[in-house]
């Protein structure tokens, strides 16, 4: 048996042989594109917390970029690396939320870039800095998530779920670190093995990992 399914009415099986422009959609092909991209676009709501997020991630860069100035200014090129590679990698995650704005058809609003803190003294006041950052991130991320569900985009609940495990990931680094640096406590000795394996760090800027 010949199943056909059409979207206007038939009169039987052999009409719909004899006639097969009767089954096609009355919508044109542009029509149905513009159908598609009306329905897939942000909410005004979505896309302006999407735009916050970006910029904050924005002024985050800008923040570990002024500590590796710092540090390396302070003969410190393995602390100056690691938080110039750690500023690239917020400017990738910046770039990934702006190319997902476009995507779905939104328009991105880049706001002036706030001046950033001045630099910690130490590296441990730093390090405990940028823990304290990173938790405001999170929240930040999680109150995204809670928009994308209160607009029922699914898409975009789907698209931050990287965002919460890197996150995740990003806090137990800057734990990590924070819990060494408070080991080597006033040691000249520690804080340049320590400066020497921070060099060691490997960019990613592909926004595919922290």
């Amino acid at each position: 048996p010949l199943l056909l399914v059409c979207l206007e009415p038939i009169v039987d099986d052999r009409d719909a042989i004899a006639h097969p422009d009767a089954c096609r959609p009355k919508l044109s092909m542009a029509g149905g594109r513009h159908q598609r991209y009306l329905l897939s676009m942000l909410t005004e709501r979505m896309s302006l917390a999407l735009n916050d997020q970006l910029n904050a991630e924005l002024a985050s860069s800008y923040t570990y970029l002024n500590l590796a100035a710092h540090f390396g200014a302070q003969s410190l090129p393995g602390l100056a690396h690691w938080f110039r590679t750690h500023a690239e990698e917020e400017q990738a995650h910046a770039m990934k939320i702006f190319d997902y704005i476009l995507a779905r058809g939104g328009t991105v609003t880049l706001a002036a870039v706030p001046a950033p803190p001045a630099p910690a003294a130490s590296p441990r006041e730093a390090f405990a800095d940028a823990f304290r950052e990173e938790s405001e991130v999170s929240g930040a991320i999680d109150a995204l998530v809670e928009v994308a569900v209160a607009e029922k985009d699914r898409a975009t609940q789907v698209f931050l779920d990287w965002f919460v495990t890197e996150q995740v990931e990003e806090e137990a680094l800057f734990s990590e670190l924070l819990t060494q640096i408070n080991r080597i406590g006033d040691s000249e000795v520690g804080l340049f093995v320590f400066d020497q394996k921070l060099a060691e760090r490997t960019p990613d800027t592909s926004g595919t990992g922290g």
